[in-house]
């Protein structure tokens, strides 16, 4: 398989499943109060996480990008429904899934830009 820009594909995989594992946690730690439902640093925190998941699932499999964005708009929208569903610490909030779809631009911008400058220099 094709090397991507900084690591192998297996260990971009596994960095990608370690974030992925890593904020389905985050998403259902308990938390003591109900957050105010437009925080800005909640909705921050929100887009940052899936710039980072839509990044390193971009070059995890660079060749499945669009399963990849599809999957991650998915994802988010399967936390809130959790979250509204199955606990009592926190709320589905479309609000977070427009976060998360930002993120998911982002990751796709920062994505394509890095690869398009990497084709550039090679």
């Amino acid at each position: 398989m094709k090397q991507s820009t900084f690591f192998s594909i297996t260990v971009m995989q596994r960095i990608f499943a370690c974030c992925i594992l890593f904020t389905t946690a985050m998403a259902f730690i308990p938390i003591t109060d109900i957050p105010n439902i437009f925080n800005m640093w909640d909705k921050l925190k929100h887009a940052l996480a899936f710039t980072t998941l839509t990044i390193t699932g971009s070059f995890a499999y660079p060749r499945h990008t669009k399963v990849v964005y599809a999957g991650l708009i998915l994802y988010g929208a399967a936390i809130e429904v959790m979250q509204g569903t199955l606990t009592t610490t926190h709320i589905g909030d479309v609000s977070d899934l427009l976060a998360d779809s930002i993120g998911v631009a982002t990751g796709f911008a920062v994505y394509f830009i890095v690869r398009k400058i990497s084709k550039h220099h090679a």
